[in-house]
């Protein structure tokens, strides 16, 4: 007996969100070592949540993007290199925007 095809693409699914989460999970972990005494459980906590669920919606967006054009939704060794690549980078261009956007508040000193 053949199993349904949409059983194939939501495990695929699954496996593309576990990817991103321990690729999100890695970067919080580096990210947060050597501050996390600093802060209290509680802040590091959800600043860790907040990193993994931008893995995940990078890492979603990165495999939506290799599949296009495609039919079958199917997941090779190279597009979960890729999307963990992105999963682990993903909170990193939100970072860079957040410095850019603080460095340029602090030399207009707030000024509306």
């Amino acid at each position: 007996m053949e199993k349904p095809d949409y059983i194939e693409q939501v495990v695929t699914y699954c496996i593309v969100i576990a990817i991103a989460t321990f690729a999100g999970i890695v970067k919080a972990i580096r990210k947060y070592q050597k501050v996390g005494n600093s802060m209290s459980i509680k802040t590091l906590l959800l600043k860790a949540c907040a990193d993994i669920v931008v893995a995940i919606f990078a890492g979603l967006m990165m495999f939506l993007w290799l599949q296009r054009g495609s039919e079958a939704v199917s997941l090779t060794t190279e597009h979960a290199f890729y999307i963990s690549i992105a999963a682990y980078m993903g909170g990193q261009a939100i970072d860079i925007f957040v410095g850019i956007w603080q460095s340029i508040h602090d030399k207009t000193r707030g000024v509306k």
